[in-house]
């Protein structure tokens, strides 16, 4: 009943006979879901501080909700006449900062938390540092006619974190800039991927900067990240290996990356830029309690939940 794989279908759906036979060599389609036994966990550990938040959350799951409901969370929209704009959500913000509350922003696309990021890392009294990725082509090209062929595929993917497993193309941070370390570095510590910090300096030798250190909640010290690398196809056969800190601006994140997060306070966006079921749900159940949420917008049509998946669970 929440957000669907990125890329894969749902897991009670048969396995059809072309991903069967690319995956396990299977020759027929597959019913694996009928292998399993279902248990129900019937407690909400999240919520469990806020009935009235839960009961709410509780229509939302399955797509639905009533007046009353929607009221109460037209009353945590941050303007009561309209979606906020991005310096309504950067004072929401420093505003909650002033409390001591620790906010995080959600939004359903990548280009509006880069809106955002941007915005809250430019207001930042620190210098913004940038660092470019370093690509080098591991595949040796003996057709040198093909070299510009193969130059225009790297701009075409070069900026595509999804094909670079997750190292940006050109990260920009600052001290005091909240960041989400992208790779799991050390398990046993809690430094996974979606963990979330602060940057508060920069480790140089000569002129280069070797890592960036970044206090994590939990972390007695700060935690010198440095530069992972990554090996990506631009085309059939030519590889390239990538250089980059495995970090990202996290003052705001998509809702899709917040899955699995619980968080006191947020600045969420259920608006028209909402899209496919479960999203809303997600957003809104990251949050132990209503207090805490704080809306950009809430758009009433855009709260669905998936057919397949209800008939299912029925």
């Amino acid at each position: 009943m929440q957000l669907p794989p990125v890329k894969g279908g749902l897991p009670f759906e048969a396995v059809t006979w072309r991903e069967a036979k690319q995956r396990i060599g299977s020759i027929a389609s597959l019913r694996l879901w009928e292998l399993f036994e279902y248990d129900e966990l019937t407690i909400n550990m999240r919520q469990n501080g806020d009935d009235r938040f839960a009961k709410l959350l509780s229509s939302v799951r399955i797509g639905t909700i009533t007046d009353e409901n929607h009221s109460l969370l037209s009353q945590r929209k941050i303007r009561s006449d309209g979606r906020a704009s991005i310096p309504d959500i950067v004072h929401k913000y420093n505003e909650l900062v002033d409390q001591e509350l620790q906010p995080i922003v959600l939004m359903p696309r990548t280009n509006q938390c880069d809106e955002v990021n941007g915005a809250l890392l430019s207001q930042l009294s620190s210098e913004v540092v940038s660092f470019e990725a370093v690509d080098t082509r591991d595949t040796i090209v003996m057709d040198k006619s093909i070299l510009c062929k193969v130059e225009r595929a790297l701009v075409s993917v070069e900026r595509d974190v999804t094909r670079t497993a997750g190292l940006d193309k050109c990260l920009q941070v600052a001290v005091g800039a909240k960041v989400m370390l992208k790779r799991n570095i050390s398990v046993e510590a809690g430094l996974v991927n979606g963990a979330v910090g602060t940057v508060v300096g920069f480790t140089n030798k000569g002129s280069s900067v070797v890592s960036i250190n970044v206090q994590f909640a939990g972390s007695d010290k700060p935690v010198r990240i440095e530069r992972q690398t990554c090996t990506f196809e631009v085309l059939k056969g030519i590889f390239y290996t990538r250089k980059q800190f495995p970090l990202m601006l996290a003052f705001a994140i998509t809702i899709h990356k917040s899955k699995g997060l619980s968080l006191r306070t947020a600045i969420v966006d259920t608006g028209t830029a909402c899209f496919g079921t479960g999203m809303i749900y997600v957003a809104l159940s990251r949050l132990t309690s209503l207090e805490g949420l704080y809306l950009i917008d809430f758009n009433r049509q855009k709260l669905c939940a998936n057919k397949a998946c209800i008939c299912e669970y029925n």
